[in-house]
């Protein structure tokens, strides 16, 4: 007998390496599925990301635009600048108004004695007493201590968010400290008291005054120079003294871009909602959201709220159309028009809770608010399914992936082990048949 004794290549011959790679890859196989859905499902989170964002825009600019104040625009012209000038909201109405203030409101200033280099060189332990609108505080100094200290003192005090004490450099050597109320009006007036008062010598240099002002045969006085609650949808801000006259005109140029921004943000949105339901026969694949119930919903939602009548008026009267594409148009010969016609038509159409821009805040809130006191937005709501189903997936791949290499350790082992075990029994093989060899 001659030769030794040969297993058929399960040392030798078979490629361990190999078999455990095509048993691992029929593992990893089913991780190419998964992968392909989750491809599909990015696609929707970033089609319902651009929905949500583009959506939360047009709401954002129709809550611009929802009350009377917001969607009108006015300008005003004053007679005289130096005595009064004005600011007119989208409810005050156009025409001529002619006011005369007779004083205007002031501070209360008040101003030390003079002292060398600005320290205070009187007698020691004093305590100034300040009282204003209702609240007081003592303040201690004493010999030496600077004015800088004295203040710093003051506008840390329990009246320090009412005065302003500060040091005034007259020349070179000389300071003063003053203290005044931060705010105008007679309720504002400082009182001095204490020992301190004399020691520092404080006196009142300009009196805390209200402002008062005449309008249609009537006075009125008010603790500060801006004034809004005279003529209403008008803040006046008094500057000097004597009759003036505000003419109020309304400002289309402001409503006209405000509502260009509002088109605008409408046709962005609508945009790229008929993007996602348009289906191209010669492709291969549709867009991301094709077929979507919600995104379906919006389309129906947005394309309504054009065609509505609100408050008796509809868009379509104030120049407001859509062209061939779908896309929604401004007439601003149209609106202008129509407004110098009734300028109520402004206001009844897009202010107010059954206005146009509150019929597009409720689509917004409908499709993007996250929930927590209120429901979840369908957008949102679908966007959250989505993102689930992607971290579902990673962590599906995550146990294949887990699954394949313990399998990989597991027959790297097994086959360790057996080749052992064979290369073993070969041994003991070879040298029985030596020895049968023998005889």
């Amino acid at each position: 007998m001659a030769g030794s004794i040969n297993f058929g290549g399960l040392i030798s011959g078979i490629d361990t390496k190999a078999v455990i790679e095509k048993v691992v890859n029929l593992e990893k196989a089913r991780i190419t599925p998964l992968q392909k859905q989750r491809t599909a499902l990015e696609e929707q989170n970033t089609a319902l990301g651009d929905l949500i964002s583009k959506l939360k825009a047009l709401k954002t600019t129709a809550e611009g635009l929802d009350t009377a104040s917001e969607v009108g625009a006015n300008t005003v012209v004053t007679s005289n600048s130096a005595r009064v000038t004005g600011v007119a909201s989208g409810t005050a109405t156009p025409g001529l108004y002619t006011v005369n203030p007779t004083v205007q409101a002031k501070n209360d200033q008040n101003a030390s004695s003079t002292f060398a280099s600005g320290i205070y060189n009187g007698a020691a332990n004093r305590t100034l007493t300040i009282t204003i609108n209702g609240s007081s505080a003592n303040v201690s100094f004493t010999t030496n201590d600077s004015l800088q200290s004295i203040a710093d003192t003051i506008n840390n005090s329990a009246v320090g968010s009412k005065v302003n004490a500060y040091v005034e450099i007259q020349s070179g050597t000389n300071y003063r400290l003053h203290i005044d109320s931060r705010d105008t009006g007679a309720a504002q007036t400082i009182a001095f008291g204490g020992n301190g008062n004399g020691a520092l010598g404080m006196s009142n240099s300009i009196t805390a005054v209200d402002a008062s002002i005449t309008y249609q045969g009537s006075t009125y006085t008010r603790a500060s120079n801006t004034i809004s609650d005279i003529i209403p949808g008008i803040t006046l801000s008094i500057v000097g003294t004597g009759s003036t006259t505000l003419t109020v005109t309304q400002d289309l140029t402001t409503i006209e871009t405000n509502l260009d921004k509002l088109v605008t943000d409408f046709n962005t949105t609508r945009s790229a909602v008929e993007k996602q339901m348009k289906f191209d026969p010669a492709a291969t694949t549709q867009p991301a959201l094709y077929g979507d119930s919600g995104v379906r919903q919006l389309q129906t939602r947005l394309n309504t709220a054009l065609n509505k009548a609100y408050n008796g008026v509809s868009a379509r009267e104030l120049g407001f159309s859509t062209d061939s594409a779908g896309n929604l148009t401004f007439d601003k010969t149209k609106f202008q028009a129509a407004i110098a016609n009734d300028s109520t038509k402004l206001n009844k159409l897009f202010a107010g809770s059954g206005g146009l821009t509150a019929e597009l805040e409720d689509i917004g809130n409908d499709f993007t608010q996250v929930g927590s006191v209120t429901s979840t937005g369908v957008l949102v709501a679908r966007q959250q399914s989505v993102l689930s189903r992607m971290a579902l997936i990673d962590k599906t791949v995550d146990k294949i992936n887990l699954r394949a290499e313990t399998l990989s350790t597991k027959l790297t082992k097994s086959f360790a082990k057996l080749e052992l075990s064979l290369s073993k029994l070969k041994s003991q093989g070879d040298e029985l048949l030596a020895s049968l060899q023998k005889f």
